[in-house]
């Protein structure tokens, strides 16, 4: 082989690695990305991290960004319903437990409004039952279209009244 068909060889090698190189990983990489201000637990060292990073790069204009032109309904939840206050844990992407964090007190969460504004966004049902078990839990009882149980959820109390945690079931 002559020096110019080595040359044009190894030309050619290195960008068949470079594209697949970016076409296997970069590509991945982009596609499980974590979006900015995503639904899930806060308090992650990585995700305060990522967080802090990404705050700095996009103060120094490195990042371009799009903004939503409409809250979430997850946003709303979390920083207007549940005031901030509480934790979020999420199975499968659904919302398995909602706690309350250790530095606030929590509040007296009206539960006929919370299923109403937000209880078919975490699980399908067609009717629910509140039963008050005592000063410490309710539980909601959720039916389907034929009044077979189709879920719960457990409101547990402090001994002022707020709620603590709220167990999707």
């Amino acid at each position: 082989m002559t020096k110019p068909n080595k040359i044009f060889a190894s030309l050619v090698g290195v960008i068949a690695i470079a594209f697949t190189t970016h076409y296997f990983f970069v590509t991945h990489i982009e596609e499980n990305d974590r979006e900015v201000a995503s639904f899930g637990e806060r308090n992650s060292v990585e995700q305060i991290k990522w967080e802090h990073n990404l705050a700095r790069d996009l103060a120094a204009g490195k990042v371009k960004t799009q903004l939503p032109s409409q809250v979430s309904w997850q946003d709303v939840f979390v920083y207007e319903f549940l005031r901030g206050q509480y934790n979020i844990s999420l199975k499968q992407g659904q919302i398995e437990k909602i706690t309350l964090q250790d530095q606030h007190e929590g509040f007296a969460i009206d539960i006929n409004q919370f299923m109403k504004d937000y209880g078919s966004k975490m699980k399908t049902y067609s009717k629910f039952e509140v039963k008050n078990v005592d000063a410490k839990q309710d539980i909601v009882e959720l039916l389907d279209a034929s009044g077979h149980d189709a879920g719960a959820f457990l409101f547990n109390r402090n001994d002022q009244g707020r709620v603590t945690e709220i167990v999707v079931q």
